[in-house]
């Protein structure tokens, strides 16, 4: 009895998200567009800055966080325990919403923009996604509630 209990744990566990789900999906700006909704606040961001943040997140660990205010008034990108690494303005996580991406998803899309500008959007309905040359990186994972 115990060991298929063990596997069913070890088979639920590769279903869960935040054991080994990939966040973070690339789409067209079309696509993104028509399936999340139109870009309501961005922010640029400049790929050299951002290519730090992830250098400074990778030794955390291999996720990088976004979080943001419901009006896109302010962002901050953290490592791991709420590392802050990049801050818009208001550096506090009260109240702010969050999704967390792959470090590889990210550096993947600066990777194929060598020096395009980045720009953190939120759409509607909370959705946040980064966008660099027309090309989308979104489905981080909410965090809450998988924030490690």
């Amino acid at each position: 009895m115990k060991p298929i209990v063990f596997s069913l744990c070890l088979i639920l566990a590769g279903f869960s998200p935040g054991f080994s789900q990939v966040a973070g999906t690339f789409y067209s700006s079309g696509d993104a567009n028509e399936i999340y909704g139109p870009v309501l606040k961005s922010y640029e961001i400049e790929p050299l800055v951002l290519q730090q943040i992830v250098s400074l997140a990778e030794k955390e660990g291999n996720r990088i966080w976004f979080f943001y205010d419901e009006n896109g008034s302010s962002f901050i990108i953290s490592g791991r325990a709420k590392t802050v690494l990049f801050t818009t303005g208001n550096s506090t996580f009260d109240g702010k919403l969050g999704r967390v991406f792959d470090v590889i998803k990210v550096q993947t899309l600066l990777n194929k923009h060598p020096g395009k500008l980045v720009n953190l959007q939120l759409r509607q309905n909370g959705v946040f996604s980064l966008e660099t040359d027309g090309e989308v990186l979104e489905r981080g994972l909410m965090c809450p509630p998988f924030c490690e």
